[in-house]
């Protein structure tokens, strides 16, 4: 765009001033953005300029938001990723502010600020900078006439409070003590915030099991859970996540607390059930010094724990939220049968043990939940959610058959929809279920139905990623680990993400943050290994995933991952020991035994290799055996065009291409090459990746740029993936040996790939011997 003249003096006040939210690289298009819209009559207010010398930065700003007529959201690539452009959104959206988006580069809006502004208009500066700045101008102009003509006729907005959110949902349930306590705390939480400038944030701890016999405690974090979710709907209150909140000890003090994770109050309590009876008790605790803000107790009948006085308590809830917090809609309650209730919670509770047996377990009791009652939707997208974590896909923690799951999973979570469709748990569910970009649509439903359950987000991540669009992963992934900062698979996905991208000391950075907090030791040391292994030092990776798993044997993934490291380092022994006996996979049998095995089962699974979930590594076999016919085979048996296949099957595309054109499929292997050329132009487009190594994706240019005859380029990127740790090629290192790649046949003439090879043997053998020395000495002080 042209450069538009820069802003000069002081313009007239007549009119107030409109709020400039702008990232911090974006200040000179800023400053000119503004001197534009001054120009043109209008005033505005821009940080970089109209904070005082000395003044605080923060309070000017949430001054000059609270008393704007508009906000302009100068929109780009850094923006995109700016939480403190989130943070100014959120607020304007709390002061009722309206927004206009003036978009200086052409990228689409994440997911965060597409949902925002999905009802505001977007101006695009780079497609004519005169004409853009006209519309952004004349739209201004109504929201500042209106105000000013409120102004003169005496009709002014009541005042606005200050508070910073991102979470706007409601609650599913109706139970009548829940409504009182969540009313009750949220009054005198906007109470005692509405004086003062901080930001209210809230850990609802699990409450404590008085019963006689002491067998309800997850009938008493149910119950905790269930005040934390509906809190959360509260745009004034900032909800730290259930499964971070249960990791605080009850004899951590306020104040550590409150340093440990920046919250300004604590809800903490009590059930007591006896046989019909059921007793609450409820405290409201200020992290500041420790003091009771709030105390209460309640009492009602267990039969009785959905339906007592909803309609009452469900009336002065929405008074309260009507009045208070501007909310729109409270969703009506979901109601079952208290021994379904209980079991639901049980469920939930074993569920968050994400091993095989706890899963099981609470597959069974999700099982029972529907039984009793059919038409309680919680239980139905509960049972779906499990049947997938049992399954055998990449990141679940079962053998059940992919396909298999999917297909009785999928119609419980419609039925979840179609009972509740107002509610996040079935649209979690179907989204968790659902591969790549159809999984987004439902994702992102259920998180603006229940924006504190941070594994929505973790699952979005992942979806975004398996379409390539890792940047807005990133964001979704580190938004549920804000939400949850002391959950393990929020962090991991963070420091994997990081680690992924080359941002080593951001993720080990991570990963001290949640050591300082308290956080799992075995956890921290897996994501040790796993910064380690993404950067090529798998010697480093074993040691933390050895000490990982000898502090805690069940961790998953960790045992594929350390006989994964062994392999590549041609420690053959140990990687067989170390992979799980019960793991019958390709995977396994390319770790612990020849690569002609695996040659040959996947040579006789042959079609339904693809319904193995390693089938990655029978494709690797056929590869390297330049089974092109077999290759061709699959290919078919798939029935997938060009598009579709490389999108879903990304890492694995490549043999593809060569076995079509060597069995007279030039045409799907040109369409092949094209799409999978777009991809990683796409990839490396963007900050962020996902991957096992951190030079996956070099590698994977340098294999199409060899297929296209480029060799330079093709050496070119090969020496990038070994200066960034490039020893082998996913989790399980299906090889170091580039001679196994047939993408680089037409690169044996070139000396520089004997180079390349020797540099890679000379690490491995170098890794191997502190593996071996390491052992040497364990072995000496057993």
């Amino acid at each position: 765009m042209n450069e538009p003249t820069p802003v000069t003096g002081e313009s007239p006040r007549a009119l107030p001033p409109v709020f400039i939210s702008y990232a911090t690289s974006d200040r000179k298009q800023a400053i000119a953005i503004c001197g534009a819209i001054e120009q043109r009559g209008l005033h505005c207010w821009i940080s970089c300029r109209d904070v005082e010398p000395g003044g605080n930065y923060q309070e000017a700003i949430v001054r000059a938001i609270r008393e704007a007529p508009a906000m302009v959201l100068i929109f780009s690539r850094a923006a995109n990723r700016s939480d403190e452009i989130k943070k100014e959104l959120s607020l304007g959206s709390r002061y009722h502010i309206p927004v206009l988006a003036l978009r200086i580069e052409d990228v689409e809006p994440s997911d965060a600020f597409a949902y925002e502004l999905s009802t505001r208009q977007w101006i695009d500066a780079f497609q004519g900078w005169d004409k853009s700045i006209d519309v952004l101008t004349a739209g201004l102009s109504q929201f500042t006439l209106r105000v000013q003509n409120d102004q003169q006729t005496g009709q002014l907005p009541p005042p606005r409070r200050f508070a910073f959110t991102r979470f706007s949902r409601g609650n599913w349930s109706s139970a009548a003590i829940l409504f009182i306590i969540i009313a009750a705390v949220t009054a005198t939480l906007f109470l005692y915030g509405a004086g003062s400038n901080r930001q209210v944030s809230l850990a609802v701890l699990p409450f404590a099991d008085l019963s006689p016999a002491r067998d309800k405690a997850y009938f008493a974090e149910g119950i905790a859970e269930e005040i934390l979710s509906s809190l959360a709907v509260e745009k004034n209150i900032k909800v730290l996540g259930r499964t971070s909140a249960r990791q605080i000890e009850r004899s951590s003090s306020a104040k550590e607390v409150q340093a440990l994770l920046g919250v300004t109050h604590l809800l903490e309590g009590s059930t007591r059930t006896a046989g019909n009876n059921l007793r609450v008790n409820v405290r409201l605790i200020d992290t500041s010094d420790g003091n009771r803000l709030w105390e209460e107790e309640y009492n009602g009948a267990l039969s009785d724990v959905f339906s007592v006085q909803d309609r009452i308590a469900g009336a002065v809830v929405r008074r309260l939220r009507t009045t208070l917090f501007h909310a729109d809609v409270v969703r009506d309650g979901l109601v079952t049968k208290v021994d379904a209730y209980q079991a639901y919670l049980a469920a939930r509770s074993l569920m968050r043990d994400r091993t095989k047996p706890s899963l099981t377990k609470a597959l069974h009791l999700a099982r029972q939940v529907i039984q009793s009652d059919p038409k309680f939707a919680p239980g139905h997208a509960l049972y779906g959610e499990l049947l997938w974590h049992l399954s055998d896909a990449p990141l679940s923690y079962g053998d059940i058959p992919t396909d298999k799951a999917r297909q009785i999973a999928r119609p419980h979570a419609l039925k979840a929809i179609q009972l509740a469709p107002n509610h996040a748990d079935g649209y979690a569910a179907l989204g968790l279920i659902t591969w790549g970009e159809k999984a987004l649509a439902p994702l992102q439903r259920a998180i603006q139905l229940d924006p504190a359950r941070a594994e929505l987000r973790i699952w979005l991540g992942i979806s975004l990623s398996q379409v390539g669009r890792y940047d807005e992963a990133y964001e979704q992934t580190r938004l549920a680990a804000e939400v949850e900062p002391l959950w393990s698979v929020s962090i991991n996905r963070v420091v994997n993400i990081e680690a992924a991208s080359r941002r080593f000391n951001e993720a080990l950075a991570e990963v001290e943050k949640f050591e300082r907090r308290g956080g799992d030791e075995a956890q921290a040391l897996r994501f040790r290994s796993a910064i380690a292994r993404r950067r090529g030092d798998h010697a480093r990776a074993s040691a933390y995933a050895e000490a990982a798993l000898a502090r805690n044997a069940a961790l998953p993934y960790i045992p594929m991952s350390l006989a994964s490291d062994y392999r590549l380092l041609g420690l053959t022994k140990l990687a067989a020991a170390a992979v799980p006996k019960n793991n019958e996979t390709l995977r396994r049998l390319l770790i612990s035994g020849p690569r002609e095995a695996v040659y040959g089962q996947a040579r006789t699974l042959g079609a339904s290799l693809w319904k193995r979930p390693d089938a990655d590594v029978g494709i690797f076999a056929l590869s390297a055996a330049r089974d092109w016919r077999g290759l061709a085979a699959l290919h078919r048996a798939k029935g997938l065009s060009a598009q579709a296949f490389c999108q879903k099957y990304r890492r694995s595309a490549i043999p593809f291409i060569l076995a079509l054109q060597r069995t007279g499929g030039g045409d799907d292997a040109r369409a092949l090459a094209e799409c999978l050329r777009a991809q990683s132009t796409q990839t490396f487009s963007q900050s962020y990746r996902d991957g096992a190594l951190a030079a996956e994706d070099d590698f994977d240019r340098a294999r199409l740029l060899a297929l296209a005859g480029d060799k330079s380029g093709a050496i070119t990127w090969l020496k990038r993936a070994v200066r960034f740790g490039w020893l082998g090629y996913d989790m399980a290192g299906l090889s170091s040996n580039l001679a196994d790649w047939p993408e680089f046949d037409g690169l044996r003439a070139d000396g520089r790939l004997p180079t390349l090879q020797q540099q890679i043997n000379t690490t491995i053998s170098a890794q191997r011997a502190q593996v071996l020395s390491r052992h040497a000495k364990k072995t000496r002080v057993d």
